[in-house]
């Protein structure tokens, strides 16, 4: 069964396919893109700025960024439950939709709290804070944040 229906996220496309033209739906990318997104909302001409810029008045946008968003959450959290990473970014043209779509995200995380000691801190870096292909560069930005962060903290991080 794809995501979309094992999770009952009607937004979500039962048919959507992935770039790499997966034929079993199970990618990602197929459902959370923000060309997929788009193309749920407003068809094949869709542009997902204007979906972006209207999520939170338009009821059929604000749907599909929040399934996207759901989807998102159930992925962040087999990543936190092996990884256990202290940040998790949202980078890119998703993040033009601000902070208050990363709730479903948020929300999901919760429940990691009981396995973990910490919630992932999760950060919106915005369209053209890292540039057109900013995603590109999140590692390498992430990591100098924190190496700035704990070089120039007055306690020792743990392990070190």
């Amino acid at each position: 069964q794809p995501p979309a229906e094992r999770m009952g996220l009607p937004a979500l496309s039962p048919d959507a396919r992935c770039s790499c033209d997966d034929e079993g739906g199970q990618h990602l990318e197929a459902y959370v893109s923000t060309i997929a997104i788009a193309r749920r909302c407003a068809g094949e001409q869709a542009d997902f700025e204007l979906v972006a810029s209207r999520w939170q008045s338009d009821e059929r946008a604000r749907k599909c960024v929040e399934d996207a968003a759901r989807l998102i959450g159930q992925a962040a959290v087999s990543v936190v439950a092996v990884y256990d990473p202290e940040v998790i970014v949202v980078t890119g043209r998703f993040a033009a939709c601000g902070k208050a779509a990363l709730k479903p995200i948020e929300d999901a995380l919760s429940g990691v709290r009981l396995m973990q000691s910490n919630q992932p801190e999760i950060l919106v870096d915005g369209p053209g804070d890292l540039g057109e292909d900013g995603w590109e560069w999140v590692g390498v930005q992430g990591a100098g944040r924190l190496a700035i962060e704990r070089n120039t903290s007055a306690e020792e991080p743990p392990g070190t």
